[in-house]
């Protein structure tokens, strides 16, 4: 057996076997770069070693996981939190929340649909990180 096989044999081994995905993904940058170096001119068994990285089911789990987004039970959401906040005030009964004046309802009001588009914007730019991650290391 060659060397380059023996190299071949070896990265598939790593791809295959990687669960944590670090030495694939180092072996993807290092794989790029001689990729780059030697202006795409490379053996076709180059590239078929990255057909061996676990993109697959990895997206597949992304894409399932898309649907099921938002919160989970008991009103918590994918990141743990229940949603509270402490930066808005605070009442000591429901009476006084009551009473609040009309300008404090409508700042009430607007701060809430801040924090759920931020909410919104946050888990959108979660997922892209992600499938960005994905996508580019071979997770």
């Amino acid at each position: 057996m060659q060397d380059c096989e023996l190299v071949l044999q070896a990265f598939i081994q790593v791809f295959k076997n990687d669960v944590t995905a670090v030495h694939s993904q180092t072996l993807v940058r290092l794989i790029a770069r001689m990729i780059k170096e030697r202006k795409f001119q490379v053996h076709p068994n180059v590239l078929s070693s990255l057909m061996h990285l676990r993109l697959r089911t990895e997206l597949e789990s992304m894409r399932d996981g898309k649907r099921g987004r938002g919160k989970g039970p008991r009103g918590i959401s994918a990141r743990g939190d229940k949603g509270g906040d402490d930066d808005r005030p605070k009442f000591k009964s429901d009476v006084r929340k009551k009473w609040q004046t009309k300008n404090q309802k409508k700042r009430e009001k607007e701060m809430k649909e801040v924090r759920k588009e931020q909410a919104e914007a946050e888990a959108e730019v979660d997922q892209e990180e992600r499938a960005q991650v994905v996508s580019l290391y071979g997770l």
